[in-house]
Formats: C-alpha cells, sequence, structure tokens
C-alpha cells in the first residue's frame, strides 16, 4: 500500500465517497422529484465508481504487474460511464415531453 502518499490516498478516497455521495443524493432527487431521468442518470453513473473502484484496488495492492488488467478494466469503465453520460445528456429532452 506504499505505491501512494497518504496525501494522495485521501484524495482517491475522498473522490470514491463523493461518488457515492453524490449518487445516492441523485437517486434520492429522482424519487423526491419523481423524475425517471434523473434514476436513471444516477445509474449510468456507476460504471465511473467502479473506474474508481478498480484504479484504487490496482494501487491497494502496489500497482503489482500482474494485477494489470485493473488497468484494462478502470479504461472498459471509464469508457462506459463516459459514453453513458454523452447519451443520457444528449438525450435528455426525451425525458422531457
Amino acid at each position: 500500500m506504499s505505491s501512494l502518499s497518504l496525501f494522495t490516498w485521501i484524495i482517491h478516497c475522498s473522490s470514491v465517497l463523493e461518488w457515492i455521495l453524490i449518487i445516492a443524493s441523485v437517486m434520492k432527487y429522482s424519487q423526491k422529484s419523481s423524475n425517471s431521468y434523473y434514476r436513471l442518470f444516477a445509474w449510468f453513473m456507476y460504471p465511473a465508481l467502479l473506474s474508481a473502484f478498480s484504479a484504487c484496488s490496482l494501487h491497494f495492492f502496489n500497482n503489482r504487474v500482474d494485477l494489470d488488467w485493473f488497468v484494462n478494466l478502470q479504461a472498459f469503465f471509464t469508457f462506459l460511464s463516459n459514453t453513458l453520460f454523452y447519451y443520457v445528456l444528449k438525450y435528455r429532452s426525451f425525458f422531457y415531453r
């Protein structure tokens, strides 16, 4: 666990915590407003959270070479989340008819 400094770990962990809190907040707002768009948006945030988890997991194990597939996993989840965010924002007018 020594591959990152303490302050870098604080940033990584706070970013993961921030994603969890934002997803929970958006989900709660979608329930209060009865708007399915925000619920869908919250679900589409999970791949970004999984990307952060995979990055932290790799760093936790000192960036071991046999775990380099975490880099590909993180890249996949980042691509997936960016693609989902693009489409949910591009077609948001579909939800407000």
